[in-house]
This record gives structure tokens, sequence and C-alpha cells, in this order.
């Protein structure tokens, strides 16, 4: 037998006594109980007293019905989640259907079979236990997201302010003129390092806004050459160390000295992106191997990134999610959602095609300027 502390709390609301005595004797050593003959009086325990796990309720009682009584409880945020069954001697299908429709979990007509009531009543106060599971497990979830981007928040905050205190500090050294070359050279290093730290600091909390769609688009007309030769200008060091071959060609041809192809994008984000995807693919990329940037120029822009290797199959499918990663020391799996991010903001689309055998291809679809 269930110790009393622990059983749950049933409140019987009836205006006939025998049948408040029917339903306690059926249910007195299961449940703790109670009990009212009156909607008012329902209504008055119910806010004053401990909160039944499970109502019984009548229809037809003098003053407040049964369907009142269901209509206040269920407008009153610390009642609205008791399961209310309704027990009464209206046996036709609309006044069921009204009941259920006002909020009722459940509806059985007089007279009461014990089998049919225990079971109802049972499965009733079960499903409300996991709805609360569930209620607090999502707060939890919630909290717990709230204090991690509150910590996120602290964290760039503190490295912003710490590097730019580095960042000084390489400036005010390069005003020494004993420096030799060598020495000026090393701090020049420390000083590009820095900006790229905060580059990233602040690329973080842009991620951030376009995670939680916070994130104020500011397009531009831009020559999406020059983004690509400047992504590639600073991926000199990682191109050199893999002797990697970059190709560069619009709708089939050789790219020409001074070429143009505007796209509407914001310039930082669109530089962000493609180094993402560059940079993954040059990784990708055999010694000596050739990395092809084909540009196609028409209604859209289209940019495909070539290279030779083919994405494992476990990841192909989740290539563009978050931390996704594999065989790659040191990977974060944060390039290409981050790239897949921007690209969203940018109301561009972005693709991964496996189709080409040994190969893997990053198609990128931007709008051209002015929507020509």
């Amino acid at each position: 037998m269930v110790d009393s502390i622990d059983r749950k709390l049933i409140l019987i609301v009836d205006d006939t006594p025998t049948n408040i005595s029917i339903v306690s004797g059926l249910l007195k050593d299961r449940y703790r109980l109670k009990a009212a003959n009156r909607g008012e009086t329902a209504l008055a325990m119910i806010h004053t007293g401990d909160l039944p796990d499970l109502i019984l309720l009548d229809i037809m009682m003098p003053g407040l019905d049964g369907y009142e009584v269901c209509r206040q409880l269920k407008s009153d945020q610390r009642t609205r989640d008791i399961p209310i069954i309704f027990l009464t001697a209206k046996d036709q299908i609309e006044d069921e259907a009204f009941g259920l429709m006002i909020g009722a979990v459940d509806y059985i007509v007089k007279p009461i079979k014990p089998s049919i009531l225990f079971a109802r009543i049972q499965t009733h106060l079960a499903l409300s236990d996991a709805n609360k599971r569930l209620a607090i497990q999502n707060h939890i979830l919630i909290e717990t997201a709230r204090l991690r981007e509150d910590v996120e928040h602290i964290i760039r905050h503190d490295l912003k302010t710490q590097l730019n205190i580095i960042l000084s500090i390489p400036q005010l050294l390069l005003m020494e003129s004993e420096l030799n070359d060598k020495q000026r050279k090393f701090i020049n290093i420390i000083d590009d390092s820095g900006h790229q730290m905060m580059k990233m600091v602040n690329r973080s909390l842009d991620l951030y806004k376009m995670e939680s769609d916070l994130y104020y688009f500011r397009p531009e007309s831009i020559n999406i050459i020059d983004i690509i030769n400047d992504v590639i200008k600073n991926l000199d060091i990682i191109i050199n160390l893999k002797s990697i071959k970059i190709i560069i060609s619009i709708n089939n041809q050789a790219i020409e000295f001074d070429q143009v192809v505007m796209a509407e994008v914001e310039p930082m984000l669109c530089h962000s992106m493609l180094s993402d995807l560059i940079k993954n693919a040059i990784e990708a990329s055999e010694i000596d191997g050739i990395v092809n940037i084909k540009i196609h120029k028409g209604i859209n822009i289209i940019i495909s990134i070539e290279n030779n290797g083919e994405v494992p199959e476990q990841i192909r499918d989740n290539f563009f999610d978050k931390f996704v990663t594999l065989g790659k020391p040191g990977g974060t799996g944060l390039g290409t959602y981050s790239a897949s991010l921007i690209a969203r903001t940018l109301n561009a689309s972005l693709s991964l095609d496996t189709s080409i055998k040994g190969k893997t291809v990053l198609h990128i679809t931007l709008k051209t300027a002015g929507g020509a």
C-alpha cells in the first residue's frame, strides 16, 4: 500500500452526497481525497489549500455548474494544468464534446464502472506527471542556455579588454629605434596575430547574433573577385606549405586582370565565409594539389570551390552542422558551420556536392548587385 504522504490528492466535486460517498469509497485506499458539494466551494478550497493532482467534477450543480468551474480553473495560470475529469449523468455526445473543448481531459458517464474510473484516473495522473517533468526539463534547458550565453558574453568582453592591452604593446615597441629588422619582424607578427584574435572575438559575437536572428544585414555592391584575391593572399602561408595551386575561372574562362563580378553582400561576412571554405578546401587537399574556384556569372553568382578528396560519408549529411569534424587534427568543426550561418545571413545558399568521384565541391550562390 502507498504511504498516505505520497498519495495523489483528488478533489471530488458533486452536489449529491451519495455520489461523493460512492466515489470516495472506491478511491480511499489509493488516493488522498477532498470533497465539495458546490462549484463555489470547490474553487474556494482549491485557491486556499493544497492544489489537487486531479479533479473529478460533476456538471449539473446549483450555482456554478461544472462547465463554469472548469472554465475558471483553465483560465487561471496556477490551476490550468490540473487534469479535470467530468463525472456526470449527461450522456449526450454534444455534452461530452463541449466538456473536452473547454479543457477537460476526460469524460465519464454515470453510473460509474470502477475499473474504468481507476484506469482513467491512473492514466491522467501519469500523463500529468510526465508533463510536469517535461516542463521542469525545458525550464532547466532554457536556464542553462541563458547561463551559457551570459558566460560567453562575459568571456568575450574580458578577452577584448585584455586583447586591447596586448595590441597596444607592439605599437609602443616599434617606436624604439634600437630594434633590428629581425626583432621588428617578430613584433609585427605578434601585432598581426593579436589583430586576428580580435577579429575572431568580434566574429564570435556576430555569429551569436546570427544564431539568435539578431544580426542586422548591411549589404553593399562589392567586387567578389577582390574578396577572393584578398582571401587567397591571407592564406598564402598554408598555400605555400602545401604547394597548392589555386585556379580561378569565370564562366569557364581563365580570369583576366581587373575583371569585375559585382555581388550584393556584406564585405566582412563574405570574406569570412569564403576564407573558411577556401581554407577548408586547401586543408583537405594533398600536397601539390589543386583548388579550383569556378565563378559562374548569370542571374545569380555561383562560386564553386573544388578540391581533390572526398568528404567522409559519415559526415556528409551533417557537414554544415556545429562541431562536425573528422580526421582533422585540431579541427573545431566550426568553419563550415560558420560559413553556412553567414550564407543564410547574406541571403545566399551554400551546398555540398559529392557527385564527382574523388572530388569535393562547395557551391555558394550569391545575389548579383542590383538584382540584375
